[in-house]
């Protein structure tokens, strides 16, 4: 987490989705295009959720390929092309993941 909060580019999270009580956060790490993303998933509910999220709406291009560490868990996933993740979240608990992949060369992060 001090490293998703030291990164040199500085760049404020945005939420890409709010259903409610389940949002989807990200921020690029290094640079807009460096096919590195911080991502936390927020479950602000009384019960446990399953939050899903797709790769491409963070910048990422699932169908070639990234990596993923859930930063809480120490958990190195194995490389995957899915374009569909779904993670089980504590009750107002969150998930926090960083993806690496190779970014679209214009992405979310690059509009304001």
């Amino acid at each position: 987490m001090i490293s998703i909060n030291q990164d040199p580019l500085v760049y404020q999270a945005r939420k890409l989705k709010d259903d409610g009580d389940l949002e989807v956060w990200a921020r690029p790490l290094i640079s807009a295009t460096s096919g590195k993303v911080a991502v936390a998933l927020l479950n602000r509910s009384n019960n446990k959720q399953t939050i899903t999220m797709q790769p491409d709406s963070v910048g990422i291009q699932s169908n070639k390929g990234y990596t993923l560490f859930d930063v809480w868990e120490k958990k190195t996933y194995p490389h995957s092309t899915a374009a569909e993740l779904k993670f089980d979240v504590p009750a107002h608990g969150v998930v926090v993941l960083k993806m690496e992949g190779i970014m679209y060369p214009f992405n979310i992060f690059q509009y304001k």
